[in-house]
């Protein structure tokens, strides 16, 4: 699994701190920083549609789980943290 969250911000030209903005009253900055540009274990779901509900209410446009969750097939041998 890889997380794609600072992509898909470049991509629909969003700053992180404007993401933060919009969803400040249910995320701490803090948390929303520490899962920017890296590669996270584990990220909580409720941040994950906290995140996704603020872009769509940012840019008007809807977004899923994948578009910051993406599978890349690897061997489990792959996989750290297991």
């Amino acid at each position: 699994m890889e997380w794609t969250l600072e992509q898909l911000l470049k991509r629909e030209e969003v700053s992180l701190y404007r993401l933060h903005q919009e969803i400040q009253d249910w995320v701490p900055k803090s948390s929303l920083y520490r899962y920017y540009g890296r590669q996270p274990k584990q990220v909580p779901l409720e941040l994950v549609g906290l995140i996704l509900w603020g872009l769509e209410r940012i840019s008007g446009k809807q977004f899923q789980v994948g578009d910051v969750i993406q599978y890349r097939r690897r061997s489990p041998e792959n996989c750290p943290g297991l």
